[in-house]
């Protein structure tokens, strides 16, 4: 079987004991079998009687038929130098999958996997986001190869897999293209895969259809107004949103979330809406934040919003080939960490009119690991929005979630 991978999958090392934000740290973690097995009966002595304490079994589970909780909101098997005690005495090949793999993330297609980052995790947000050649793959870790991918074989009859994998390709080649704007490539992007079932049945009518939207979203300035009070408005619902959920007594289904995540919040709440005594003062340093968000955006000369939107087409790719009516949404959840990451960056930007990549880097990793914060998470390892999410969303647009995270976004 194939193995295409992105570099940055190819560079990334864990980097132990010195990550701001631990996979250690607030995460039950989920053991199969042998796992289990291994952990109870260990004869280290310290790691059987750790294992006996906080693994517990769980009922009704398929792959995963335990989890490990938490000892003061850490894995019990952490040490005291922030390093793995299980991993110290028996080496990387001993953890658990859940463990091991993290934050690789794997697509098996049957005769080809693609492999991506969990941006979750620091030092995997760190390099995807500032990766300078996003789209650099490398077949079986050695072949580099370049656009298009080629996941169907050429013995493949689905129509639908095809005319998925050329529209993959195209939202890719414009993600990719520094002449297209974010919201064009997005916007085109959606309207392929709204069509996609319809070209199924006309696939050589593909190339016609996508010039047409590249043309439409090209000439027509369509996203030209001002959403500044569309967003200063999303954030306040947002953060009734979250202390309702951390705060309200009445609420007996509260949901997890991290501290840190919660401070870089607080800070970006205080600094964008609450400091300002009148509409007309919290307006204006908006507008004038976004004008240095879209400065940082491009100082670098590397575009971290479309690196970010990249990996998440890579590692979501299932939903460019796939005809299941669960993963309908992953495009407006993958916009959704963009625009929290995003109010993140503006609260930081509006304290000190600068930031730094590592705090660029830290509002999409802190996003990202608290996704299930607005979402809920099915047992088909979907994600799908809140309902209180989607009520405050639909609030902008309410026939459109998508249309409601472009404004945002933008």
């Amino acid at each position: 079987m194939n193995q295409l991978s992105p570099e940055s999958f190819e560079k990334f090392k864990c980097i132990g004991s010195s990550c701001p934000q631990s996979c250690c740290v607030g995460w039950k973690i989920l053991i199969d079998e042998n796992t289990y097995d291994k952990y109870n009966n260990s004869e280290d002595k310290k790691i059987k009687s750790v294992a006996n304490k906080y693994i517990k079994r769980l009922e009704n589970t398929n792959d995963f038929i335990a989890e490990i909780s938490l000892k003061d909101n850490s894995c019990p098997f952490l040490g005291a130098d922030k390093l793995c005690e299980v991993q110290k005495k028996y080496g990387h090949d001993y953890l658990s999958p859940s463990c091991s793999n993290y934050p690789r993330k794997s697509i098996n297609f049957g005769t080809k996997k693609l492999k991506t980052l969990d941006l979750s995790c620091p030092e995997a947000a760190r390099l995807v986001l500032f990766d300078k050649n996003p789209l650099n793959l490398y077949e079986d870790r050695i072949y580099k190869t370049k656009l298009p991918i080629r996941i169907n074989s050429k013995k493949e009859l689905d129509n639908y897999k095809i005319v998925g994998e050329k529209i993959f390709n195209l939202s890719l080649s414009l993600l990719n293209d520094n002449k297209v704007s974010t919201p064009v490539a997005l916007c085109v992007t959606k309207k392929l895969m709204e069509e996609q079932k319809n070209l199924e049945y006309f696939p050589g009518k593909l190339d016609d259809i996508y010039n047409y939207f590249l043309k439409i979203f090209l000439e027509n300035n369509f996203l030209d107004f001002d959403t500044t009070s569309i967003k200063i408005n999303f954030f306040r619902d947002l953060y009734e949103y979250r202390n309702k959920q951390l705060f309200d007594k009445k609420n007996t289904k509260k949901i997890g979330i991290s501290e840190k995540f919660t401070n870089e919040w607080n800070l970006a709440y205080e600094n964008l809406i609450n400091k300002f005594n009148s509409s007309k003062k919290r307006f204006e340093n908006l507008k004038e934040i976004e004008k240095l968000y879209y400065i940082e955006l491009n100082k670098e000369k590397v575009n971290f919003i479309n690196n970010y939107l990249i990996n998440e087409f890579l590692g979501n790719s299932s939903m460019f080939y796939f005809k299941v009516a669960y993963i309908e949404k992953r495009i407006e959840i993958i916009l959704l960490v963009a625009v929290i990451a995003k109010f993140l960056i503006l609260g930081k930007l509006s304290e000190d009119k600068y930031i730094s990549q590592d705090e660029i880097t830290k509002a999409f990793y802190l996003a990202k690991r608290n996704i299930r914060f607005f979402t809920n998470f099915r047992p088909n390892t979907e994600y799908k929005f809140r309902d209180e999410i989607e009520t405050i969303l639909k609030k902008i647009d309410n026939n459109d979630l998508f249309n409601s995270l472009l404004f945002l976004f933008i």
